[in-house]
């Protein structure tokens, strides 16, 4: 699937657009690619569209044989975005959109693979996730980041990937971000993944994405509550009840 890129900003959407991927292709998503000059400032060359992304259905395998878990933790399409033979690159998939009620807390669940090139931090793939406010400033605890560690680079690395032959992976992993503050506003969601840099170019990174926007409300026994709205009187007389919260949170619970 190619995604087009005009050259200009993320259009800024009434609400979240095709985020799970369900219409079988990336509309709503502004996806492009550019050199990667530098893998911990994530500074990317001239942007253009990009020919690297695909809309995978449940039971895709990877190409290069790493155990990725072969359906999403939030079911349907997911895309994967990046080059999976080489580097050298970096690929962005990017939305805007406003924040209402309704759509105020981002789930997303993403897997990550990427190729040790045995180089300093600056030149190994990575992958970064950021929420962005509408002047683009980066939004409080919205960031993940990691690169590929290897002999040359232990900064910035994540304990939880794992090895398999040449690649380290990091398995599905479901994460969620509370948009509350930014209701009214919009958010940009920036989904960046690379090989390594350009000067090197040799070694792959890529990813795979699926996304839901969901209100921020709680399901008791089958009824939407609002968060902070609930109180013992929702449960009734009966002995048994059944409380699910938004996925992609920690939560501690007591009582």
């Amino acid at each position: 699937y190619k995604q087009m890129y005009t050259g200009g900003a993320n259009q800024v959407q009434a609400g979240c657009t095709n985020v799970d991927f369900e219409a079988g292709n990336a509309s709503g998503w502004t996806i492009v690619e550019g050199d990667n000059n530098n893998s911990t400032t994530h500074a990317m060359g001239t942007l253009s569209s990009t020919t690297q992304t695909l809309i995978c259905n449940p039971g895709y395998t990877d190409p290069n044989g790493v155990p990725i878990t072969s359906t999403s933790p939030l079911g349907g399409k997911f895309l994967r975005l990046g080059q999976t033979g080489t580097g050298g690159t970096a690929y962005k998939a990017s939305q805007t959109f406003t924040v209402t009620a309704a759509n105020s807390v981002f789930i997303y669940a993403y897997a990550v693979v990427l190729e040790d090139g045995s180089h300093s931090c600056q030149q190994q793939p990575y992958f970064s996730v950021a929420f962005k406010d509408c002047n683009g400033a980066a939004i409080p605890c919205g960031q993940y980041d990691v690169i590929a560690g290897g002999s040359l680079c232990s900064t910035g690395t994540d304990p939880s990937f794992i090895t398999s032959g040449a690649y380290s992976y990091k398995q599905w992993t479901t994460a969620a971000f509370d948009l509350t503050a930014q209701i009214g506003s919009c958010v940009t969601i920036d989904f960046q993944v690379a090989g390594c840099v350009i000067t090197q170019g040799a070694h792959a990174g890529y990813c795979y994405i699926d996304a839901s926007c969901q209100p921020m409300t709680l399901n008791l026994n089958g009824t939407e509550i609002p968060v902070g709205q609930t109180n013992n009187s929702f449960c009734g007389t009966a002995t048994s009840n059944t409380l699910c919260a938004p996925a992609g949170f920690t939560y501690s619970w007591t009582g």
